[in-house]
């Protein structure tokens, strides 16, 4: 069953619509989890957007249980990250545009709660919220548990794709993500996506506001493998964006710090994989800074034309 019993708000007399993007690869339980999550919100009033990156047939069978509940749009793309929210984009229909991962999964109330904000403060083009790891209270450590204003020295510590969720005019005149960046890009740089997105979403002199107890759940980040091998690629993305956008010198070199100190303290104390992480973090930010970044670097100007629209699901 997908309706609902406990007397919340019917789709009708929600003003809101959210359109959410889940860019997916090579994941079927964690999906199956995330949708659940979605049949479960208090808040009726929104799409999903599946950007399927698996060969055919893959999702059938999670998808399935779900098309009388939402509404679901299933399209495809080239392998991407970035690449599959372009395709995303390209189809919302929504006033508020989300990218929940599709490992994420969002408490009951979650969207009803981001929905009322957005009502309340029509100044705010977007808001985003923090990530928590039900089953690991310490896992998110760097994000502020105060609420305020986003801005470019403190979007690390504001925003994760997760929890980012912006009204579709703004989006709009954003544009594309940079497809340079995130898991799947064949540049190498496998992280900083929406950071870079929300640069740009700043300059253009948008309000973003940060939403402390507006939660998400996520796995919590961890230093083991595969996210090892993951960190001299994150820490490439990182530098790149850094130096794309002429963050300031002593900022760049303390995030260098940060990294190299983290392998010393983790060396020091004798946990070699952690020491790993932060040694790989290190080089790859110092040679995003110093090479990545270069004119001659051959980057993609735009996103890449990489849709195919499968079909779209509405419930009866």
């Amino acid at each position: 069953m997908c309706t609902s019993e406990n007397g919340v708000r019917p789709v009708g007399e929600a003003t809101i619509k959210f359109s959410l993007i889940v860019a997916t690869v090579e994941r079927s339980h964690q999906l199956t989890r995330l949708l659940g999550s979605l049949k479960e919100q208090s808040y009726k009033n929104f799409e999903v957007l599946i950007v399927d990156q698996n060969p055919p047939g893959f999702l059938t069978e999670v998808v399935a249980p779900y098309l009388a509940c939402f509404p679901i749009q299933h399209l495809r793309s080239k392998l991407g990250l970035s690449r599959a929210r372009n395709v995303g984009l390209s189809h919302i229909t929504g006033q508020v545009v989300g990218f929940p991962d599709d490992d994420c999964w969002y408490p009951p109330d979650a969207l009803e709660r981001i929905a009322d904000l957005l009502t309340k403060h029509p100044e705010w083009d977007g808001l985003t919220g923090r990530p928590a790891d039900p089953e690991n209270p310490d896992g998110f450590p760097w994000y502020h548990r105060t609420s305020g204003a986003v801005n470019l020295m403190d979007l690390w510590r504001r925003s994760i794709s997760i929890t980012i969720f912006l009204r579709r005019d703004a989006a709009q005149a954003v544009g594309g993500f940079d497809e340079n960046l995130g898991l799947g890009t064949p540049t190498g740089m496998l992280a900083s996506e929406e950071s870079e997105y929300l640069i740009r979403f700043l300059k253009h002199g948008l309000t973003l506001h940060y939403c402390a107890d507006v939660v998400l759940n996520h796995p919590a980040l961890s230093s083991h493998e595969p996210r090892i091998a993951r960190a001299f690629g994150e820490g490439r993305a990182f530098g790149y964006v850094l130096r794309k956008y002429k963050y300031p010198l002593r900022f760049v070199i303390w995030t260098w710090m940060r990294a190299l100190g983290g392998a010393v303290q983790s060396l020091l104390v004798g946990n070699g994989p952690r020491a790993h992480y932060y040694w790989n973090l290190f080089q790859g930010r110092l040679l995003g800074w110093f090479w990545d970044s270069r004119p001659s670097a051959g980057m993609v100007s735009k996103p890449a034309d990489s849709e195919t629209q499968l079909q779209e699901h509405r419930p009866e």
